[in-house]
């Protein structure tokens, strides 16, 4: 659990440090508009876009804390950022722990071998998975 502290506080850490200093840094090379991307995300498809990606980083290798910072960057929906984090975060390790203390450590060297190519896997089916609920939306409220 404490790694789940450590990701919302680097959120909430970000959020703070780029109103103070990341706009500056922006415009000082030249950039109109620095909260292009937090625009990107307040529309429809870039919940769902960004709730994928964290699903996916939560569940995989990827490094997630590359997209803690940068949730905190774009000013991503804290609650929504919690609740995919525990669902994916505590699943993996949850599933994992089930696999390795259930079938021990021939378990574990199963998982070493095949874990990108599992995660590969996943990943691709949530991106699909997101695709339909996202083409679900548009036509359900259209």
């Amino acid at each position: 659990m404490d790694l789940f502290w450590e990701h919302a506080l680097d959120i909430l850490l970000v959020t703070f440090f780029f109103n103070e200093i990341g706009v500056k840094i922006f415009e000082l090379y030249g950039v109109d508009n620095a909260n292009f991307l937090k625009e990107k995300m307040s529309s429809e498809g870039g919940v769902i876009a960004w709730v994928t990606l964290l699903a996916i980083a939560g569940f995989t290798p990827v490094p997630f804390k590359l997209l803690t910072i940068t949730s905190g960057f774009v000013h991503f929906n804290f609650f929504y950022f919690v609740i995919v984090s525990l669902l994916t975060r505590g699943s993996r390790f949850f599933l994992i722990a089930f696999l390795i203390g259930n079938f021990g450590p021939a378990m574990k060297k199963i998982i070493e071998k095949k874990l990108v190519t599992v995660s590969i896997i996943i990943s691709v089916i949530l991106v699909i998975v997101a695709y339909f609920v996202y083409n679900f939306l548009i036509k359900f409220t259209s």
